[in-house]
């Protein structure tokens, strides 16, 4: 039976549809449901930042290290990142739409980390979360959060790879685009 139900929503069109398809599954099953989105400040580390924090042009000169460039260089991006974070998981638990209670939890760290550590210390009986759907090589080079958390976890896992048909949200609106 499943009584409690994780989803893992991402600020991307497959996490959105993760979002109407999990709160559909709860409102439709009775279980209870929360949300999780993870700001990864690693994936946000990156040389264009070093290079706009520093005023140095990477792009003239490839491969130079500038000593001091990453110093101080990234409180304003990451606070942005936790902010943005907040305002849209709020805005997927505003989905529920006052049918259905949701909890959400807002984490910092590697996605696939969280999402696993979240589902086990909530005592999720099901996880849904959105995938890209790529191919094989892609996930090779890049890895892919949605296969790591199907492999790993320790209940049943749904992956959202397109927009629902005909599904309805909590709210009894149509699955966004």
């Amino acid at each position: 039976m499943i009584r409690r139900i994780l989803i893992a929503v991402a600020n991307t069109e497959q996490g959105t549809w993760a979002a109407d398809v999990g709160l559909g599954l709860a409102e439709q099953t009775g279980a209870d449901a929360a949300m999780v989105h993870v700001v990864d400040l690693a994936s946000a580390v990156t040389p264009l930042m070093a290079e706009a924090a520093s005023g140095y042009s990477m792009a003239m000169n490839p491969g130079a290290v500038v000593p001091g460039a990453m110093d101080g260089a990234f409180p304003a991006p990451t606070a942005e990142l936790r902010v943005d974070g907040e305002r849209f998981l709020q805005q997927m638990i505003g989905r529920a739409a006052g049918k259905l209670a949701c909890v959400d939890f807002l984490r910092e760290g590697k996605p696939v980390d969280v999402i696993l550590a979240v589902a086990q210390e909530w005592g999720a009986d099901l996880i849904v979360m959105g995938t890209h759907g790529r191919g094989p090589l892609s996930q090779l080079i890049m890895g892919s959060t949605s296969e790591t958390v199907l492999r790993q976890a320790g209940c049943p896992v749904v992956l959202v790879h397109q927009k629902p048909k005909g599904l309805t949200d909590a709210g009894g609106r149509e699955a966004s685009k």
